[in-house]
């Protein structure tokens, strides 16, 4: 699975834009986004991330799906957040949880709605 930092360079180059380019758009300091890129981790040795501000403004830079960012960068999105107020998402989660699901489980579920999302 490709990093944060991995996935932003890469869509970065795919639109032409230098690292300077970026981050004058984003506002944010050229160095900083280096960093990001390059996987750089701060003292806890946590990978350095942008707030979900910024990466709302990177996702827009870039013309990508702004949760699906936040998502990669291991941050709870708006959508997910208002997903974990719903009572059916509440009753979901705990059912799954007690019963212990897998990573594997995971996936099948995943699967499950890919397909359902397909028809």
């Amino acid at each position: 699975m490709v990093s944060f930092g991995e996935y932003i360079r890469d869509l970065r180059k795919k639109k032409g834009l230098t690292q300077r380019e970026l981050a004058k758009k984003v506002e944010i300091d050229f160095t900083y986004l280096s960093k990001i890129e390059n996987g750089i981790r701060d003292d806890s040795g946590k990978p350095m991330l942008p707030s979900k501000e910024k990466i709302g403004r990177l996702a827009k830079e870039l013309g990508e799906d702004a949760d699906e960012m936040l998502l990669l960068a291991e941050k709870t999105t708006q959508t997910v957040e208002n997903w974990m107020k719903s009572k059916t998402f509440q009753e979901f989660y705990r059912a799954a949880r007690s019963h212990g699901l897998t990573e594997e489980d995971w996936k099948q579920l995943a699967d499950i709605v890919k397909k359902r999302k397909k028809k």
